[in-house]
């Protein structure tokens, strides 16, 4: 007997598209909206995003780019947010926030991933702007690593672990009313730390799919794999079981946001300084559903995917354009190839059929139940 599964118009909760215009934002972002009534769009782009303006004109690209693609375009919404740095004037991001043409701020630690290098060691660096953003209710969403701490860099697998215990205690204790968002948490640690201190609305985090299906262990099976490697990395299986078992509890401070992050496959597939990001915007949805359903919660699928996160950001859930998930076992079989024959590899596809990673559920779109 065929199973199904029905869930409502779900939001993506932190993607990358890259540069607007690019032969590499235009690939990607059908993908996105072929599945999602809007996303949170990440500001490390090139400028970064750091004024309303550039904001706005991101959004606008967004927009047309999504109209273009896709004939449900029209009702794409780009949920904007700028790019926290430390010198940057509180009073633009109070412009900003005004005005919508951001929503939220994303604090990056320097040199801990793609385009960071205009972050900082702490969110703490720009205490001026998180002062007038928690006044504001303006959220900070975290990438909670820390890449440089106390003068010496830090091991990768422990990023994350020294950012809960040594960075955002003095966070929280400085502004205790600032909306936070842990962006894609990756460990045991940080699934307990939200387990014991997550708040709807105040303290809430996102994990993606891709650490939810592997492992360390899926990295480095047949040699280190290029198209796995991301920041924050793939940890220990028993992390991937510790988030596993954190949404298998159905908090409604933990929501969707992939991580989707487009790079060529010469940025990938390089002798050295492999470009870190997975892209899994193709099949976003069908992908959390096979981590939900291995942790025994798919009936918290739909929250997960579609009212958690808009929520937090101030948006009611959509349940004007309904969807339907069946169990069928079947392989993405394709590269992405951009406008300028750049090749972007998509999580799961392999060249030899027998290598690729069989998908567990396929999406059905439908109006109505």
């Amino acid at each position: 007997m065929d199973e199904f599964l029905h869930i409502n118009w779900p939001f993506e909760g932190h993607v990358h598209f890259r540069d607007p215009g690019s032969p590499l934002f235009k690939a990607v972002i059908p993908h996105t909206v072929a599945q999602c009534w809007g996303a949170v769009v990440m500001p490390n782009i090139n400028p970064f995003v750091t004024t309303p303006e550039l904001a706005d004109s991101y959004a606008a690209a967004i927009k047309t780019e999504a109209v273009r693609s896709s004939g449900r375009g029209n009702e794409f919404t780009p949920i904007m947010t700028g790019y926290l740095t430390a010198e940057m004037d509180p009073g633009t991001v109070k412009r900003g926030f005004d005005r919508k043409s951001w929503r939220a701020m994303k604090f990056y630690p320097k040199g801990a991933t793609t385009n960071s290098h205009g972050g900082m060691p702490s969110p703490m660096d720009a205490a001026r702007t998180l002062e007038v953003m928690e006044r504001m209710g303006m959220p900070l969403l975290i990438h909670p690593e820390v890449n440089i701490w106390n003068e010496k860099e830090t091991d990768p697998y422990d990023r994350e672990k020294i950012f809960l215990a040594e960075v955002l205690p003095e966070v929280r204790r400085t502004f205790p009313e600032l909306k936070i968002s842990l962006e894609h948490i990756t460990t045991h640690e940080a699934a307990r730390f939200m387990q014991e201190n997550g708040k709807v609305g105040q303290l809430v985090c996102t994990t993606t799919a891709h650490h939810l299906l592997t492992s360390r262990i899926d990295y480095f099976r047949g040699g280190p794999n290029p198209h796995l490697h991301c920041w924050p990395i793939p940890k220990r299986e028993e992390h991937r079981q510790a988030l596993l078992g954190f949404i298998a509890k159905g908090y409604a401070f933990v929501s969707a946001g992939s991580d989707s992050a487009p790079h060529p496959t010469t940025a990938k597939e390089r002798a050295c300084g492999c470009a870190g990001g997975v892209f899994t915007a193709h099949a976003m949805i069908e992908l959390y559903a096979e981590a939900f359903e291995e942790a025994g919660a798919l009936e918290h699928l739909d929250a997960f995917l579609g009212k958690n996160g808009p929520a937090f950001y101030g948006f009611q859930p959509r349940d004007d354009w309904n969807q339907v998930l069946q169990k069928e076992s079947w392989t993405w079989d394709t590269m992405i190839t951009t406008e300028d024959k750049t090749l972007l590899r998509p999580f799961g596809y392999h060249e030899n059929k027998d290598d690729r990673r069989p998908m567990k559920w396929k999406l059905v779109h439908t109006n109505s139940f």
